[in-house]
């Protein structure tokens, strides 16, 4: 078998990763507050948190190298290169075309919701989510002192979808002012269809909610499935629109903060800027990040693609092995991310209880489902963006736990 740069295993640990060097914090610390030994048969598998086991692309490792050896990092703005760079990609990859003057550089999605929340909404304002989802959002809501709506999706044989009926009562409600959609969905893997994408904005266009649209995962999109951006599906939406965007999940580069904001309403940006800059003190760019963005977008497609063809390899592995090994855990192969939605209530145990079993006797870290809110009890997610050899190593682990030390249903 030919192997590939994603085969390589690299070392993370000492790296101050969240997702490794933390890894240990799921099972706690002894009496003295050690952490659990971390090396050899006992070193934690973290197939959790949603960044890859990857190096960057090429690319983008020498477009950095480059910027490192000029050796000065003073406050920087994103210069033409970086909107061109942007813009290119959107019209080339997803048929948007963005006008420069709608783009606003940020470091992150989260930040930009949270900001949309404080200066888009007023206190005590109704903003819907649609769980099980990426669990920042409901908390962005809450901490800014919002009223959190569930418009939770439904579910048939595996396959989530809009519950649009819920979501035009939930919407009549009159302080509902903003909805959070995940597309594609975080953690289910659904790309949305045009029409149903068109009914969502529909029901947001009639009650004059804004659409915050979190896409980050968007150029994540399998063979199998068809992405299309909210703004292409709906033209319509763009003066309710606040689109997030970015390269980080794409590239793996969350670390360095490399994210954008689109809005095409003129008043919503203003507002959105003055939070940013004048509000929140949060203007400006950093300095590897506008570089990073530029060459993983002008020149890192090719890798993008291996990248994709790898990640497919990965998951068909998963629906393989759990198809064989473990039936009782059910997945249904996600349009886009590399994160696979298992659902282990066939178990009969919480997810958190599951979760902690597999770290303590599989030395597996998983995430509880739970935590993504309404209709997350009973699955975990795990992240397939990893050596197969990991991914091999860990799913043979779990087997080995569960039949070695079987969990009692509750």
């Amino acid at each position: 078998m030919t192997r590939t740069p994603f085969d390589q295993v690299l070392q993370r640990l000492g790296t101050d990763s969240i997702k490794w060097d933390k890894a240990a914090l799921a099972l706690g610390s002894s009496a003295d507050g050690a952490l659990p030994d971390q090396s050899g048969s006992n070193l934690l598998l973290p197939l959790s948190l949603a960044d890859m086991d990857f190096q960057t692309a090429p690319v983008v490792v020498a477009a950095l190298e480059a910027r490192i050896r000029h050796g000065v990092f003073g406050y920087t703005f994103a210069g033409d290169a970086y909107f061109e760079a942007i813009t290119r990609w959107l019209q080339r990859r997803h048929a948007w075309h963005v006008d420069r003057d709608w783009i606003v550089p940020g470091t992150g999605a989260v930040p930009a919701i949270n900001l949309a929340i404080q200066m888009l909404t007023e206190p005590g304002d109704a903003v819907i989510v649609q769980p099980p989802v990426f669990h920042p959002f409901a908390q962005s809501v809450a901490n800014n002192g919002r009223r959190v709506v569930l418009n939770p999706l439904r579910q048939e044989a595996g396959r989530y979808d809009f519950d649009l009926d819920d979501l035009q009562r939930k919407a009549q409600d009159s302080r509902a002012r903003m909805l959070i959609l995940c597309s594609p969905h975080n953690p289910v893997g659904r790309v949305w269809s045009v029409g149903e994408l068109r009914e969502l904005v529909r029901v947001c266009d009639a009650h004059d909610m804004l659409i915050v649209c979190d896409e980050v995962h968007c150029d994540l999109t399998y063979p199998w499935s068809r992405f299309t951006t909210l703004a292409a599906a709906a033209p319509e939406c763009l003066a309710r629109l606040i689109h997030c965007h970015g390269p980080s999940k794409t590239f793996n580069l969350v670390g360095l903060k490399a994210s954008t904001t689109i809005i095409p309403n003129p008043k919503l940006r203003e507002r959105f800027v003055l939070g940013l800059r004048n509000l929140n003190e949060l203007f400006g760019v950093g300095t590897l990040a506008t570089h990073a963005l530029r060459a993983a977008y002008d020149e890192g497609e090719d890798w993008l693609a291996q990248l994709m063809s790898y990640l497919e390899g990965n998951m068909l592995t998963l629906r393989d092995y759990l198809q064989v090994e473990l039936p009782q855990w059910r997945m249904t192969v996600p349009d886009a991310t590399y994160l696979a939605w298992i659902d282990c209530r066939e178990m009969g145990v919480a997810s958190s209880v599951l979760k902690r079993h597999l770290a303590e006797h599989a030395r597996v870290v998983l995430e509880d489902g739970a935590m993504y809110g309404a209709g997350g009890d009973g699955f975990l997610r795990l992240n397939v963006a990893c050596p197969r050899v990991t991914l091999e190593s860990a799913l043979n682990r779990i087997r080995d736990a569960l039949r070695q030390r079987p969990l009692q249903a509750s």
